[in-house]
């Protein structure tokens, strides 16, 4: 990780130059928001959760960004995310039209293509897992809330429980094909973490567990900032779960090593909302005060430049 060089300077140089690489790459990354709406209504959940899709108009606009994205010589891959709210209640009317497009387009221009989404996971059905094979949605992130009566808690729809049911599509997810890698992310408390992960997760067969990557994440409101010591039961969990076969994640701040500490970071990266608006950050409300700019009728965004000021200044006077 370049952490014992014999100059103490490169190494913080290293890091800068992949960082700035990183930045302004060939990758075009796109993240779509089908809908703002959720069947859940999770406690900590930092978005408003309106009601509305995508329109016909706003799906044309976005096709048009997307022909005029691959179209740029500077383009070679294109990586296509959905998020919301949640986008499976719309997986058939936006999701798989506008995915099989993009890939087609992608396709014919002979750039590279990956699709990827972060779901609840209630209505991955065994019909839509066929239908991801169709546009490349090799990848999920699914959450869960602790072990089954604290995931039911919190996650439920109109009192339906729906621990074993999200879990039952995951296993069928990554049964379906090889290829296909699920992130399961646990959300924790202080007393979520205690559980014996080991046991909650003891009935995923041993032969996908490599297919599935955990990633504990902390519920920010409970994160105290004087208090930054490793809740008890993480490494314990971890592991238990290691041993199990599961891929463990690290996704904090090493990532700087690979030069992707965030993906707003990105010059090539937009967050396209329901509504048309455009935004840098999927983890923030969506608000006017929080977007970036608008999607106009000739597939083109639109930037707010004094919002955008200063995004890649840090790094280029550590580059100078």
């Amino acid at each position: 990780m370049h952490f014992l060089v014999e100059n103490p300077n490169d190494d913080i140089r290293y890091l800068f130059d992949r960082k700035y690489k990183d930045m302004h790459s060939s990758l075009y990354h796109l993240t779509l928001n089908p809908t703002q709406d959720c069947i859940f209504r999770c406690w900590y959940c930092y978005e408003t959760h309106k009601h509305g899709k995508m329109d016909v108009d706003l799906i044309d606009r976005i096709k048009k960004l997307s022909v005029n994205i691959l179209g740029r010589n500077d383009i070679e891959r294109f990586m296509l995310s959905w998020f919301g709210g949640e986008p499976l209640m719309y997986f058939d009317a936006i999701v798989y039209p506008l995915s099989v497009f993009i890939k087609n387009e992608a396709e014919r221009l002979s750039k590279s293509f990956s699709c990827n989404m972060t779901t609840n996971g209630f209505l991955l059905t065994k019909e839509v897992v066929k239908k991801c094979a169709d546009i490349g949605l090799n990848s999920l992130q699914v959450t869960l809330d602790g072990d089954e009566e604290q995931h039911n808690k919190t996650r439920n729809c109109n009192g339906r429980p729906s621990f074993q049911h999200i879990l039952e599509n995951c296993i069928n997810y990554c049964s379906f094909s090889s290829t296909n890698q699920l992130v399961l992310r646990i959300n924790y408390t202080d007393k979520i973490i205690k559980t014996d992960f080991s046991k909650v997760l003891e009935f995923i067969p041993e032969i996908i567990r490599p297919q599935i990557e955990i990633l504990f994440k902390r519920v920010w409101q409970t994160y105290n900032e004087k208090e930054k010591k490793t809740p008890d039961g993480l490494f314990e969990n971890m592991e238990k779960l290691k041993l199990m076969k599961f891929k463990l994640t690290d996704r904090f701040d090493f990532q700087f090593i690979n030069g992707c500490l965030c993906y707003a970071d990105r010059a090539n990266y937009a967050n396209i909302n329901y509504d048309g608006k455009v935004y840098r950050c999927t983890a923030m409300d969506y608000n006017i005060q929080n977007s970036f700019g608008m999607l106009n009728e000739q597939g083109e965004i639109v930037w707010d430049e004094k919002k955008l000021q200063g995004i890649d200044n840090g790094f280029i006077r550590h580059l100078e």
